[in-house]
């Protein structure tokens, strides 16, 4: 559904005729200033934040007890992608790191509304978008430096389908997900339900 909303609202991505498109509005530029955040906010439901490195208190002193309290959070595999600017690990050394192209703003999707939204708001005043779920990439492409983040990580539900059409026209068992579901959240869930045959589960 992701990839469907991006391209149906792929025109909006295109700078009006009276911005230069060839670079975006970044943060430090006069555009930038004029950007009206508020708006956004109010249109997303209140669901746009100023965007914070989860390990920021390590990088200013790593002896530090938020830096511990930090680095004792890692612990947990999932705490980091539960965050807006959390990545699963912290860059690919000569091309990327997280203290450095973290995202400016991260509008934490929950409807597809909130992605149209998003992404003509970028389109209209010429912003960086990207987009992410849980941080895994290693390339650092959901990221980018003083860029707008639509986080998807919140969009969780799972939908059942006992007989979905197949090309060859026999209905069969199928899933659809939203874009924040990972593998912990299908594996339980996959285990509730009975399939075709199924007599104990």
């Amino acid at each position: 559904m992701l990839l469907s909303v991006l391209l149906a609202s792929a025109s909006a991505l295109a700078a009006p005729a009276t911005i230069d498109s060839k670079c975006r509005c970044t943060p430090g530029q006069a555009c930038w200033a004029a950007v009206p955040w508020s708006a956004l906010n109010a249109s997303v439901g209140g669901r746009l934040e100023r965007s914070v490195d989860e390990l920021q208190a390590c990088i200013d002193d790593e002896a530090s007890e938020q830096c511990t309290a930090a680095l004792n959070m890692t612990d947990d595999e999932f705490w980091l992608g539960s965050k807006p600017n959390g990545y699963q690990h912290t860059g690919l050394f000569g091309v990327w790191n997280t203290s450095k192209d973290r995202s400016e703003y991260s509008v934490k999707a929950q409807t597809e509304q909130d992605f149209v939204e998003t992404v003509q708001f970028a389109g209209k005043h010429n912003l960086r978008l990207v987009v992410k779920a849980t941080g895994h990439d290693w390339y650092g492409r959901s990221t980018a430096a003083g860029s707008l983040l639509l986080w998807t990580h919140q969009r969780k539900k799972i939908t059942w389908q006992s007989s979905f059409p197949a090309p060859e026209g026999k209905g069969v068992p199928a899933v659809t997900v939203q874009s924040g579901v990972q593998f912990s959240d299908m594996y339980p869930a996959a285990q509730t339900v009975p399939y075709p045959g199924d007599t104990v589960r």
